[in-house]
């Protein structure tokens, strides 16, 4: 039987490693919105300290490190393989493992607390969510797929047609709407843009 944790490996770096052009160009579009949320963060607070919950093999992470260059990069994830990949992939970042539910970090040790692309996976966001508020001195980037967009852009890839274009381990699907709600249960939404096909959040503790 296949292991579902190393199809979500072989899914990640498929995603942000692609050699797809039209991927690429998404992809590419997606962290330029993530270094403007940044930017946004940091003209309210100075950022010297980032951690990126769920950090899967450090690519994003690379990606918050080279915007915030002067700042302490930290990421985590539960898969300790992926860890290990993270930590030589990245140079210049810190990399432990931990459960997103229950972070290894304590009560706000970071400026900026980011989770890209987990949430959707996790049985329990609310969770996930309540840990990030917690480990940050008042600032969350958040994203998800934008829903049903992402499984329309799948099927039209001609990927995942058995499941109707779901991501495997897809276990959450928010539209811009109930995504907006769910944020708005635990923080502050200060900005919310839509790099298609994704929804991304800067948020602020209450």
């Amino acid at each position: 039987m296949k292991n579902p944790r190393a199809s979500l490996i072989q899914y990640q770096r498929s995603k942000y490693l692609t050699r797809n052009p039209i991927s690429r160009r998404l992809m590419q579009g997606f962290f330029a919105s993530l270094a403007s949320c940044i930017r946004l963060v940091q003209r309210e607070r100075a950022v010297r300290t980032v951690v990126e919950f769920g950090c899967g093999e450090g690519v994003s992470t690379d990606e918050l490190r080279a915007a915030l260059p002067d700042a302490t990069v930290i990421g985590f994830d539960i898969h300790a393989p992926s860890v290990a990949i993270a930590a030589q992939f990245c140079a210049g970042a810190t990399f432990i493992a931990g459960d997103v539910t229950r972070a290894p970090l304590h009560d706000a040790s970071a400026d900026l607390v980011v989770m890209l692309e987990v949430l959707e996976h996790l049985p329990d966001p609310a969770a996930a969510l309540r840990e990030a508020g917690r480990v940050t001195r008042g600032w969350c980037v958040f994203s998800v797929p934008h829903e049903p967009i992402w499984r329309i852009l799948n099927m039209a890839r001609g990927a995942y047609w058995r499941d109707w274009g779901n991501t495997p381990g897809h276990v959450n699907h928010w539209s811009r709407r109930a995504w907006v709600a769910l944020l708005q249960q635990h923080f502050q939404v200060a900005h919310l843009t839509t790099p298609q096909p994704w929804l991304l959040a800067v948020c602020r503790t209450k």
